[in-house]
């Protein structure tokens, strides 16, 4: 991977495979301390965002190749198999 004209080291690489990641338990934390002061349908929908939150880093956490039915995704790999693979240096 180059980035503005240089080549990234391989803490560069595991650092930027998990931005992504790193985002999503933030994002989980502010939509759940938000919950108790909502009520009706804006509570469910924070909720629901919530639960989105976390399946979303389940997903991008396990180290897999993503399968054909995964649409545009299909032949991808997640971020935690990027980080496995650059941890290995593959």
């Amino acid at each position: 991977m180059n980035y503005s004209g240089g080549s990234l080291g391989r803490r560069a690489h595991v650092e930027t495979y998990l931005g992504g990641p790193a985002t999503t338990p933030f994002l989980l934390a502010v939509t759940v301390f938000v919950v108790p002061a909502l009520d009706g349908a804006a509570r469910v929908a924070a909720l629901v965002l919530a639960y989105s939150f976390g399946i979303q880093l389940l997903v991008t956490l396990a180290p897999v190749e993503y399968p054909d039915w995964w649409g545009t995704y299909a032949g991808t790999k997640s971020d935690g198999r990027r980080v496995l693979d650059a941890l290995r240096g593959a």
